[in-house]
């Protein structure tokens, strides 16, 4: 599929500017994992039909609607230029592998690095596997020899940074189990994602030194549709909420009246470290009033420690959660105030 892409995009900005278009965004099928994220990141949806839903919220989340598609066919779609203003696919979830196998870095921004699994892993290695009993011990022993993947580009780039040209090198598509192509010698060399590394194991396959390409979940938009105010507004607060949601921490806010007298030693205990520096403020009496906000997980060991320094009138107030502001700038790839 081809990807047209307009020679000024300022050009083609001006031909839908008087227009507040309804932004769509596209999400890998299947994935429950980033419809939860976006829905707590607060962009309610309703469902049209099993392939489209638009959402209820107002202001920047107001018409914005979610379509899903495969994961590979992601990319592709949103740095596509329609042919009408109502066809733009605007942004989309997907791995950084499947844009770089897609060839569409220059049609595309990247805004944010989104974990697209629960667990809030972001990124994944691809490897090089062989047999255990394999000769193969180094890139350069597959000249040769026939390698099974679904990155071809991956595969034939990281050759290359090996030193060995790629026609010297027989690459096949294995879709599906890859192992099972190595294991019945259809392959010599299978590179594919190595998560956990069970499948690995079971299979009795063995790592080549170095990671072959480590690609992470990311949000893309289309850089035409990005040159546009609106449409740039609408995808930053998404990206950041959605991220809000994702790296939020449950946490519980602690008051309690601390004499003054222990207050060093609080601060020496790492329980009391918080998810964020105490606020303390002294009561004039030998005590001070003492607020943190700790891990939900803590209270109990937090509650003991405080006790045992005198503290009294030890009150726990549940929050919802606790967004650091540090760890969503991190994943963001685009400034937040441009």
């Amino acid at each position: 599929m081809s990807i047209k892409t307009p020679t000024s995009s300022i050009e083609n900005q001006s031909k839908f500017e008087q227009q507040d278009p309804t932004v769509r965004i596209c999400v890998p099928s299947r994935n429950e994992y980033i419809a939860l994220m976006l829905q707590n990141g607060g962009l309610k949806t309703r469902k049209i039909s099993q392939r489209y839903y638009k959402s209820q919220g107002t202001g920047n989340y107001e018409n914005v609607d979610v379509l899903p598609f495969r994961a590979n066919e992601i990319p592709t779609l949103v740095a596509e230029t329609p042919r009408t203003e109502s066809e733009w696919l605007h942004a989309g979830f997907a791995g950084q592998d499947l844009v770089k196998e897609a060839g569409v870095d220059s049609s595309i921004i990247p805004i944010a690095i989104i974990p697209l699994s629960n667990g809030g892993k972001s990124k994944v290695d691809w490897k090089c596997l062989v047999k255990e009993e394999s000769s193969i011990r180094k890139p350069s022993d597959l000249i040769g020899k026939i390698i099974g993947t679904q990155a071809p580009k991956i595969t034939q780039e990281w050759l290359i940074a090996n030193g060995i040209d790629p026609q010297q090198v027989e690459i096949r598509m294995a879709t599906g189990s890859g192992e099972a192509y190595l294991k019945i010698g259809r392959i010599d060399a299978l590179v594919d994602v190595v998560d956990t590394g069970k499948s690995r194991d079971e299979n009795k396959l063995r790592e080549l030194e170095g990671v072959v390409f480590q690609s992470q979940g990311l949000l893309i938009a289309n850089r035409i549709q990005w040159s546009r105010g609106d449409v740039r507004e609408k995808l930053r607060e998404i990206a950041v909420n959605t991220l809000g949601s994702i790296l939020s921490v449950k946490t519980i806010m602690i008051n309690a009246d601390v004499p003054n007298d222990k207050l060093e030693s609080l601060k020496n205990n790492p329980l009391f470290k918080g998810v964020q520096s105490p606020t303390i403020v002294d009561l004039g009496n030998g005590f001070s009033s003492y607020a943190i906000a700790i891990p939900e997980e803590q209270k109990s060991a937090v509650n003991y420690q405080l006790l045992k320094a005198g503290a009294d009138g030890i009150l726990a107030i549940p929050t919802e959660s606790y967004i650091d502001k540090n760890a969503v700038k991190s994943h963001l790839l685009v400034s937040i105030n441009e």
